[in-house]
């Protein structure tokens, strides 16, 4: 995850440097010769929104499973808050990405009720993280346990009015 970071952090400087368009670069991914490089490179940027958004999902869950694991057993294992810092970081980058593929993507009737609900949802759980991490240290083991609940609930339910969005509204109740 550092690594993606540091690339897509990175590739706005080399692009820039060397004149080299990523988009242009890739067969089938061709920008409009007359948009601007930001702006292609935000489109791609988006692109890797589904690549990145596992991980915050695996980490809450793991985060939520450890801590109650910690709540059950008495003991203070840290896993629980490494998967969190893990798991907010992820959900940072996430959700910029997310931000970054609805700029430019064209949602009509029920696809576009359902990116408002993944949108926000998806921008509440890396905010939510944020706030959860920053005062971990205040709250107790069950009340942590129960902050990364709300949190594995809020990336779930945000995973899936995204599902929805890519596979369509009923894909969960169809056979």
């Amino acid at each position: 995850m550092v690594f993606l970071a540091l690339g897509l952090a990175g590739l706005p400087t080399v692009a820039l440097a060397t004149n080299f368009d990523p988009i242009l670069a890739m067969p089938g991914h061709g920008g409009e010769e007359g948009d601007p490089l930001w702006y292609r490179l935000l489109k791609y940027g988006g692109k890797l929104h589904v690549l990145v958004i596992h991980f915050p999902i695996a980490f809450f869950l793991g985060a939520c499973a450890a801590q109650w694991w910690n709540v059950w057993k008495g003991s203070g294992n840290q896993a629980a808050v490494a998967m969190l810092s893990l798991g907010t970081a992820g959900a940072v980058v996430a959700a910029s990405l997310g931000w970054a593929m609805a700029y430019d993507s064209a949602y009509f009737g029920d696809s576009e009720d359902l990116l408002f609900w993944h949108r926000w949802l998806g921008t509440s759980t890396a905010a939510s993280s944020l706030v959860v991490l920053a005062i971990r240290k205040k709250l107790g083991r069950i009340s942590l346990a129960w902050a990364l609940m709300v949190l594995a609930l809020l990336v779930g339910a945000a995973g899936h009015f995204g599902g929805s969005l890519v596979r369509g509204a009923d894909y969960l109740l169809k056979f």
